[in-house]
């Protein structure tokens, strides 16, 4: 099973940056059985609103589906992540091993319909006490063969962010789109 997803946003006029961020991720599986899927992951990440210059992932674990019907599934992954974290300007970086468990539900009625559900929880290794907490609940409409529009809506908290006072601890964000398919 090979994933590739890339999101990137850029906002700017002549010589102000209202918005820079963006990440590239791969995630590779392997499906052993019906229940058991080792995978492993790379992650390029951005964003200059929340002051990280660049976070780089990288990380493998298994992947458990636990329940796989017509309609719905429900999977959960914990994998070890390594993550190197810049921050924007300033000279620190944290170079910090991560756990991340993950559960995922999706509801799908017919064709018509897909309603995804992603939770994250990411503690360091050696210190429980800076985590980071995600989650991201998705909607797809589909209206013709090939075209859906879909609306996301996505929160993350982190316990610790970078050394900036003005940078919060939780953010979140509303997106929508059209989805073609091949």
């Amino acid at each position: 099973i090979y994933l590739l997803l890339s999101n990137l946003a850029f906002n700017f006029s002549e010589n102000v940056s209202f918005e820079r961020n963006g990440y590239a991720h791969f995630r590779y599986g392997y499906s052993l059985n019906s229940w058991l899927t080792p995978e492993a992951l790379l992650q390029y990440q951005i964003d200059v609103p929340l002051r990280i210059e660049q976070r780089i992932l990288a990380g493998a674990g298994p992947r458990f589906k636990l329940v796989k019907s017509t309609k719905q599934k429900l999977y959960t992954g914990h994998l070890v992540l390594y993550e190197v974290d810049k921050e924007l300007n300033n000279p620190i970086e944290h170079r910090d091993f991560r756990l991340s468990s993950y559960l995922v539900y999706e509801l799908k009625v017919e064709k018509k319909y897909r309603w995804t559900t992603t939770m994250y929880y990411q503690p360091r290794l050696d210190n429980f006490e800076d985590f980071r907490l995600s989650a991201q609940t998705q909607f797809q409409l589909q209206f013709l063969k090939n075209l859906q529009f879909i609306i996301t809506a996505s929160a993350n908290y982190d316990a610790f962010p970078v050394q900036d006072a003005t940078i919060p601890n939780l953010t979140y964000r509303l997106t929508n789109g059209l989805l073609v398919t091949f």
